[in-house]
């Protein structure tokens, strides 16, 4: 935790000298400030801060002498003051005086009985600069998801969005990738990386071949590696029965190789508890090294002590409206309630033709409990690789890949309960990896 800030005054508090800023020169002195008693103090806030209101949070810098408007000062914290409105940090630089009680209360027209501690004011100029941080992603979220054009022209789009080139992309993919990736991805989530895979026209006649000809597309987001796959083999169906997807978060990576042999190109996705291979054809080569080594840099060996996100636990409760097609709301209610008492997600698998029993998938902190008509079983994160989904109109399921492998057959209308449970998987994965490596985590 860093105790030196940096803050720009807003209101000089004593004699000295106002200073102008015009874009084609240097800093212009147009004033002198006299007739006042300098308490010792100038007014000012934290740069790129957000006290929790939208505005910045406020500092008393100590000075030897009064500075100017605009004035950025690079500070340690002295400690912390309240009034009504909230948190006022203390500051002074190097070589100068230590703001005093006397000096604030005069300021704050108060008294001002204690002054903090340095490290809750450091505390919370990090929380404050984290809250501008996130304040400002989300403005840059136009149209609904970051990773998603808005409703502009290209060019325009260009210069009021930040997105990385495979995003200008994904408007011209079919229809089921993007149906999956609107499930998939967090509203906030950024595109890195994407390699297509065209649909194997070349293996046509092999009618006893084994080989995997459908078409696919590899995605590298600041979240996680997706392989989102035809759901059907092309020469079966003329229609769009939609994808699998496998998502790995980034924050389980261990560690990421690519290999060209033969006629493929393949990425090998490693981690604590197991590892994926996806194959695309040998002229993607160069494009699976870029993914592989885009995606290798969220992996300990590439820097090592990375900050990772952590997520905090959802705080509004499951919604259990979508079980009331199947008439399910109260067994899965009851049946949720074996295993835990507050979960973080549920995914149900209702009784029906060809189910005779329901069964349901709950999210906890610690992991995935699984429970129906005979025991429940506990799967810990640790022992999670990866998540399965098949979104396809014909059927849905949901797969946990990993040490102990589960497999839950939803049906297709549960395509988006299955969704929002694996990400909300996926979060958990994130927030949980690295702690027995001594990784740093970040929001």
């Amino acid at each position: 935790m860093s105790a030196r800030e940096l803050v720009e005054v807003a209101e000089p508090l004593g004699p000295g000298l106002d200073v102008e800023h015009y874009e084609a020169s240097a800093p212009v002195v147009v004033r002198a400030r006299t007739g006042t008693v300098f308490p010792g103090l100038d007014l000012g806030f934290v740069v790129d801060s957000d006290d929790g209101t939208g505005r910045s949070l406020r500092a008393l810098v100590a000075l030897p002498a009064s500075s100017w408007r605009g004035c950025r000062i690079e500070v340690r914290w002295e400690g912390v003051v309240r009034d009504a409105r909230g948190a006022i940090l203390l500051g002074a630089i190097d070589g100068g005086p230590r703001p005093s009680n006397e000096a604030v209360g005069a300021v704050l027209c108060s008294e001002v009985p204690d002054l903090g501690t340095p490290r809750e004011a450091a505390r919370l100029a990090l929380e404050a600069r984290r809250r501008y941080r996130e304040r400002r992603a989300a403005r840059r979220v136009i149209g609904g998801r970051a990773w998603e054009l808005p409703d502009a022209n290209l060019e325009a789009s260009r210069f009021t969005t930040a997105h990385a080139r495979p995003s200008y992309a994904l408007g011209r993919l079919p229809p089921r990738y993007v149906r999956a990736l609107e499930r998939l991805l967090d509203p906030d989530e950024r595109v890195l990386y994407a390699v297509e895979r065209p649909f194997d026209s070349a293996s046509a006649g092999w009618r006893r071949s084994r080989a995997d000809r459908r078409a696919a597309i590899l995605v590298l987001t600041d979240r996680q590696a997706a392989w989102v796959v035809d759901h059907a083999d092309p020469d079966r169906f003329l229609s769009d029965w939609g994808v699998d997807a496998t998502c790995v978060p980034v924050e389980r990576l261990r560690r990421v190789a690519a290999n060209a042999a033969g006629r493929w190109a393949t990425v090998r996705l490693e981690t604590d508890a197991g590892c994926s291979e996806h194959r695309l054809p040998a002229e993607l080569a160069e494009e699976v090294r870029l993914f592989a080594e885009l995606a290798a840099r969220f992996t300990p060996d590439a820097a090592g002590r990375l900050p990772r996100r952590t997520y905090a636990d959802p705080e509004e409760e499951v919604d259990w409206s979508r079980m009331d097609a199947f008439g399910e709301t109260a067994s899965v209610r009851e049946l949720t309630a074996r295993v835990s008492d507050h979960p973080l997600a549920v995914l149900p698998s209702p009784a029906r033709p060809g189910h005779r029993h329901t069964s349901v998938w709950v999210l906890d902190r610690d992991g995935v409990a699984v429970t129906g008509r005979g025991d429940a079983e506990h799967v810990a994160l640790a022992d999670v690789h990866a998540v399965t989904l098949v979104l396809s109109p014909l059927q849905g399921r949901a797969e946990l890949l990993g040490r102990h492998p589960l497999r839950l057959d939803v049906p297709a209308p549960y395509a988006d309960v299955a969704a929002a449970f694996a990400r909300a998987l996926r979060r958990r994965l994130a927030s949980t990896s690295g702690a027995a490596d001594g990784v740093t985590a970040c929001a």
